[in-house]
């Protein structure tokens, strides 16, 4: 993409080397972010997918051996991503359909807690205890776009918390990313939310 040459290798060799290479410098590197183009689900906005499976894409350019096999040999904490479900996603828990990302959808906030649970320890599952942060995306919009967090007076808090109180519980923490000034507020609620990024890309 955006005219890059073709890579040699696939994600799963070259992010090993990516940390060799910095390390080898004096960088000491304390973990890695997987971002919008790790997991199952088709191109939604530019190189952002929407999530149909949140499972590394076994693509030969991307994690041909397991997102497991590739945690082990980096040996590093991850930081994995999320930005919205795509309608074809499967949960057995309550979502709304966004009215902002066409065609993607939230989870409730009466289901938010358990959603996100599972959702954390497939990550750990995934990446065999590796999973350290959660970064969420988009929030201003998926917030705006969700008729269910304003069903009733407590129903975002309960969404935010139910996010962050299964977080806690896992010792992960959560990035917030392109969240609003109230999204900022709230975050102040609940320690599990460390860091956030401001600005669009």
């Amino acid at each position: 993409n955006y005219g890059l040459p073709p890579r040699p290798w696939p994600a799963e060799k070259g992010l090993v080397l990516v940390k060799e290479a910095l390390q080898a410098m004096g960088v000491p590197v304390a973990y890695m972010q997987l971002d919008d183009w790790w997991y199952e689900g088709p191109f939604y906005i530019g190189n952002v997918k929407a999530v149909v499976e949140w499972r590394a894409s076994r693509s030969p350019k991307l994690f041909p051996s397991g997102l497991q096999a590739f945690a082990d040999r980096l040996n590093l904490p991850l930081q994995l991503y999320t930005p919205f479900w795509s309608d074809k996603y499967m949960t057995p828990y309550n979502m709304t359909e966004s009215t902002v990302f066409k065609g993607t959808k939230l989870v409730t906030p009466a289901d938010s807690y358990r959603f996100f649970a599972d959702l954390y320890d497939l990550g750990n599952r995934m990446t065999n205890g590796r999973f350290s942060t959660y970064e969420i995306d988009f929030l201003l919009s998926n917030f705006a776009g969700s008729a269910s967090m304003t069903e009733h007076v407590g129903a975002a808090d309960q969404w935010y918390a139910g996010m962050a109180h299964a977080a806690r519980e896992r010792n992960i923490t959560i990035q917030y990313c392109l969240p609003s000034a109230t999204d900022m507020l709230v975050s102040l609620a609940h320690p599990a939310v460390v860091q956030a990024r401001a600005s669009s890309d």
